[in-house]
């Protein structure tokens, strides 16, 4: 597994692979999101660790073009120690992985104020209002 960024010694990023899978399931469930088959998901995803730990995972969905998108953020609901750290790392990692792919804009949104922070202060410009966001698995 290769990472991509590492701030010290216990925060890593490293790309999403299938030993991840029951993680995502039950994270999803546990917050009462949607379940989706992680297979309809893009090659893009990043999962971050503390310690060793899954965190935090999202996926970055590249459509043709030069605007790109994160979603399907998810984070591990028994570990709250060590997560805004996490957080980060996955918002800088993902950024990083958009720009060596080529493209010039990234997106995201979110209903959590605390979430939205974290972008912004990462220089995310915030457009208003939010969004709802509706999926419907086919």
């Amino acid at each position: 597994m290769e990472a991509l960024r590492k701030l010290d010694m216990d925060y890593t990023g490293l790309d999403y692979n299938k030993e991840f899978e029951a993680t995502f399931y039950a994270w999803r469930e546990s917050h009462k999101l949607a379940q989706i088959d992680v297979d309809m998901l893009p090659d893009h995803g990043l999962v971050v660790l503390l310690n060793s730990i899954p965190m935090v995972m999202a996926w970055l969905f590249d459509p043709s073009g030069k605007i790109c998108y994160f979603d399907f953020g998810v984070s591990n609901p028994d570990v709250r120690e060590g997560r805004d750290e996490c957080v980060e790392l996955m918002i800088d990692s993902l950024e990083l992985k958009a720009k060596d792919l080529g493209y010039e804009l990234v997106s995201t949104y979110t209903d959590i104020p605390r979430l939205a922070k974290r972008y912004i202060d990462r220089g995310w410009f915030e457009s208003k209002p939010i969004m709802n966001n509706l999926i419907r698995v086919l």
